[in-house]
C-alpha cells in the first residue's frame, strides 16, 4: 500500500497471520526479531524489489537491519525483515504496524 498516490514507494506492515506471536510481537532493547509480512512476490527475470528504512518512521532506534535488501526473480518464499530495536526501551509492534 502507498502512504498516498504521490508516493513513490509502497510501505510494508506487519502480518502475524499462522505465527506464534500472536498479535504482537515484542522486542526488547537491543534485540532483533525476524518480522513475518506474509507477502510473496512474483518478480521477473532481470528485475528487482528494493527494501529500504521508511524515513519518517516513528520508532526512533528501531531500524531495519541490512537496509540495502534486494529481492529478484530467486526469492519466492514469504518476505521477512530483520529488526533491530537500538533504543533503550522495548518495542511492541502490533499486527498490521507499518515496518
Amino acid at each position: 500500500m502507498k502512504a498516498s498516490k504521490n508516493s513513490a514507494c509502497y510501505d510494508v506492515y506487519v502480518d502475524l497471520t499462522g505465527t506464534n506471536y500472536g498479535s504482537a510481537i515484542f522486542i526488547p532493547s537491543g534485540q532483533i526479531r525476524v518480522v513475518p509480512t506474509n507477502l510473496v512476490f512474483n518478480i521477473p527475470e532481470g528485475f528487482e524489489i528494493q527494501i529500504r528504512s521508511k524515513s519518517g518512521y516513528t520508532s526512533p532506534g528501531v531500524i531495519i537491519q541490512d537496509v540495502s535488501n534486494t529481492l529478484d526473480f530467486e526469492k519466492n518464499s514469504a518476505l521477512q525483515i530483520t529488526v533491530a530495536n537500538l533504543s533503550f526501551f522495548n518495542f511492541l509492534g502490533i499486527c498490521s504496524d507499518l515496518i
